[in-house]
């Protein structure tokens, strides 16, 4: 099993704002399916809100991680519940699947340390955001493995990264 990340950030390393995605990017969305299927997708409540009918992903393992989880989590269906990061462990111990970690922004950051890989998009551009994505550009830990020729999508700008632990 590995722990990747897939995330898509703006340049001041935005992910989100009240609760959206900065930016829809068809090929982004396209990528994220392609990573995710068939694999197990670990994300925070207010991310899975945010999800399409607020309904967890098709074809994936959903684990929403929070501390704060209400009684209609858990009878969702497609939805595993954990509250803390051994919870996660316990619950992925014997899949034989890759894990990708999809949000939020406490996720995110719970979650570096134990990643072995992050597929980002990077948009050149800025939106006004409230969850950010750390900056592992500037952390010694990751390096750049990968970074894809600059795409347009309308007037969006971006390209496909990937960053691995040292």
């Amino acid at each position: 099993m590995q722990i990747n990340m897939i995330v898509a950030v703006d340049e001041a390393w935005g992910i989100g704002y009240e609760n959206q995605l900065l930016f829809h990017i068809k090929e982004d969305m396209r990528q994220f399916k392609e990573k995710t299927m068939g694999n197990v997708v670990v994300m925070g409540r207010k991310t899975l809100e945010s999800l399409p009918g607020g309904r967890p992903l098709p074809g994936r393992i959903n684990i929403v991680l929070t501390k704060n989880y209400a009684d209609e989590l858990r009878q969702m269906e497609d939805v595993l519940v954990a509250t803390d990061l051994e919870d996660v462990r316990q619950l992925v111990k014997d899949v034989n699947k890759d894990v990708y970690v999809i949000g939020g922004e406490q996720i995110y950051k719970t979650f570096l340390s134990y990643a072995e890989r992050i597929y980002m998009t990077k948009v050149y551009d800025r939106k006004r955001a409230d969850a950010y994505f750390p900056n592992v550009e500037e952390d010694k830990e990751w390096v750049l493995v990968h970074e894809g020729e600059r795409k347009q999508e309308g007037e969006v700008i971006f390209s496909f990264m990937v960053f691995e632990k040292k």
